[in-house]
């Protein structure tokens, strides 16, 4: 199942996602933060700006945030730092279809064709969730850092909480090598799981918390390590589907689960 890579000593928790603080912030340089996924709901990048006085970069491009920005762009503004951008985490530069999710969000996860109950002897009836879309601005990680300047800074701190389109941002940024990012706090969305481990992960989160081990980006912080937390609305459940969060964070230069773990080397006991 997934576990933690490494040791935190100083976790701390801002909004709904962790960070941690034994190497936060830099001391010889101001600290950078993308905080992707706001809805309406700044806390997380707006602490790290009042609090470490960090350079925080806020995106989302759904409709409820950008009516949000416009009630509350005013008062941020002023915050020493801060700034919102009305675009999201994608694997491309460009416009892509999002639909409508719960909260007001929107999300890349599309509920698929299933069959239904209504059958006659040759053939059941299909069923087709109506979901309203919107084509919404995405754009990379390396697009962005070079848009903003930081095209050769280290990013302090990137979140993602960006409902499923997490996976078509980690795998372009991925595909361009290791990223120069100290730490990494995730809200992943999935289907599956894997049953080599009973069932405890997804094969996906598998594969990216590999990489990015590889990367020296070792997890510290598991939101639910059986897996996830299974999403309760009706619309998954009635068309036979269900969907789970997991919030996992990453770090550089964690310490050790245990004495004799060597750097690099996971404690899979």
């Amino acid at each position: 199942p997934l576990s933690s890579q490494g040791k935190c000593k100083d976790v701390k928790l801002y909004g709904e996602q962790y960070i941690c603080a034994d190497h936060f912030p830099p001391k010889n340089r101001s600290c950078i933060v993308y905080d992707f996924g706001i809805r309406d709901q700044p806390e997380f990048g707006v602490e790290l700006a009042r609090k470490y006085k960090c350079e925080v970069h806020a995106f989302d491009p759904s409709p409820v945030s950008l009516e949000w920005w416009q009630s509350e762009k005013e008062k941020l503004s002023k915050i020493p730092g801060y700034h919102f951008h009305p675009y999201g985490a994608g694997g491309i530069n460009g416009r892509v279809k999002l639909y409508e999710y719960s909260w007001e969000q929107v999300a890349n996860i599309r509920i698929p064709v299933s069959v239904s109950d209504k059958c006659t002897k040759e053939a059941c009836e299909l069923m087709e969730a109506q979901q309203k879309s919107f084509m919404l601005p995405v754009r990379t990680f390396e697009s962005i850092r070079k848009e903003l300047g930081h095209a050769n800074k280290t990013i302090d701190v990137v979140k993602l909480d960006v409902e499923g389109s997490e996976w078509e941002f980690l795998q372009q940024l991925l595909d361009q090598g290791c990223p120069d990012i100290e730490q990494l706090t995730i809200e992943y969305h999935h289907y599956t799981f894997d049953n080599r481990y009973g069932g405890d992960a997804s094969p996906e989160i598998n594969l990216i918390s590999t990489l990015l081990h590889v990367c020296g980006l070792k997890s510290y912080q598991l939101d639910y390590d059986m897996g996830g937390f299974p999403d309760g609305a009706r619309l998954y459940k009635d068309y036979g589907l269900q969907l789970y969060f997991n919030t996992i964070s990453y770090a550089k230069r964690l310490e050790p689960l245990n004495e004799n773990q060597e750097d690099g080397q996971e404690d899979h006991t």
